[in-house]
């Protein structure tokens, strides 16, 4: 997942399943202004269609549909 603040936010990533419920919490910290890459493990994850979020202050500033086979 690449995404793009204009300045220095406090975020957090996580993977939440289409019903909405979190899956899992991945990060949580500080995304710096300009560009930002994100990548994660996906071995341990059951099949099925995720949504991998960027939160900010409970507002989303970026979301990546991911699908598992």
């Amino acid at each position: 997942l690449t995404f793009e603040t204009t300045e220095n936010l406090p975020v957090d990533i996580q993977l939440v399943g289409l019903d909405g419920s979190l899956v899992k919490a991945l990060y949580s910290g500080t995304a710096y202004a300009g560009q930002n890459k994100f990548s994660f493990n996906k071995a341990n994850l059951a099949t099925g269609t995720y949504i991998l979020q960027v939160l900010s202050t409970n507002e989303e500033i970026a979301h990546e549909k991911i699908v598992i086979q």
